[in-house]
């Protein structure tokens, strides 16, 4: 699954990456609930793809069923040249014991590399959807997907940003 918008007059690198990824998840299928379906602008309209299901977007306390439903969960980073910047959607994948299959970004990397897939190229998402779709989750990946989480309820909370706001600011 997806959850997320989509543009067509922003972020192209984001929209390329997001087209990658939609194309890799051809052999899975792909339910998309989009974050934008309220508005009527073409400009926020994903491509039709047959093996997309675009729904309307999930109230908020309906995305971790969302995330716990679906055997992979895809992000897309926009920001991706920053050592601290990275999706609020890839953590709550992950908070949430969901496979999160992510593109790069320097925070992923540094922060994340242990906790999620990270694919750097069509051929890697592909590979990696394909094998999802042929064999399901593997044992390791959903070890990998319950370390994810409790590696962000104990190291990405609010109570976590919150302690580092007040240490920097020396409260």
């Amino acid at each position: 699954c997806f959850l997320g918008s989509y543009s067509h007059h922003v972020h192209d690198q984001r929209r390329q990456w997001q087209d990658m990824l939609f194309q890799a998840a051809a052999p899975l299928g792909l339910t998309i609930f989009d974050r934008n379906s309220n508005r009527r602008a073409s400009k926020y309209r994903y491509p039709a793809m047959p093996w997309m299901d675009v729904r309307k977007a999930l109230p908020h306390d309906k995305t971790p069923a969302a995330y716990r439903d679906y055997m992979v969960s895809l992000n897309v980073n926009t920001v991706t040249d920053s050592d601290t910047m990275f999706s609020r959607r890839l953590v709550e994948i992950m908070s949430c014991a969901g496979i999160a299959v992510t593109t790069p970004a320097q925070s992923v990397s540094r922060l994340f590399a242990d906790h999620c897939h990270i694919v750097s190229s069509a051929e890697a998402a592909n590979d990696l959807l394909g094998r999802f779709a042929k064999d399901g989750a593997s044992p390791q990946d959903i070890a990998q997907a319950r370390a994810a989480a409790a590696h962000v309820h104990q190291h990405h909370s609010w109570s976590n940003r919150l302690t580092q706001i007040m240490n920097t600011l020396n409260i």
